[in-house]
């Protein structure tokens, strides 16, 4: 199945279930730091962090539990190096993922025409 983007939330869960992919939808506020992100409370979730990373041309999501650094060794593993990435300057966030920095999530993916 090919995605060219998802327009809106209902798009994205009509995908979910024409895959047989079954979810559970955790409302809240929405969060833009971690700071932020603590005061919300949610049942049998895990609190996660999206992080979208820009090297020259290449970009890297990064999804980790809150509490997770990110250490040299990870860029290494991965052909790179720590002095190389960055955190995504916004205007490239919203080019590649069409999302706003502090909404990144996982589903920001599917907007990314150089997939």
């Amino acid at each position: 199945m090919q995605n060219q983007g998802f327009q809106n939330r209902q798009e994205c869960l009509e995908a979910l279930k024409g895959l047989g992919i079954n979810y559970i939808i955790h409302e809240h506020e929405a969060v833009h730091n971690m700071e932020e992100l603590s005061k919300v409370k949610l049942d049998k979730s895990p609190y996660i962090k999206n992080l979208f990373y820009s090297e020259k041309k290449h970009y890297y999501m990064v999804i980790a539990e809150t509490n997770t650094t990110i250490q040299k060794g990870f860029w290494k593993s991965i052909g790179t190096t720590h002095n190389n990435v960055r955190l995504a300057k916004e205007e490239n966030v919203e080019a590649v993922l069409k999302a706003k920095r502090g909404s990144v999530n996982l589903f920001s993916l599917a907007n990314d025409a150089n997939k």
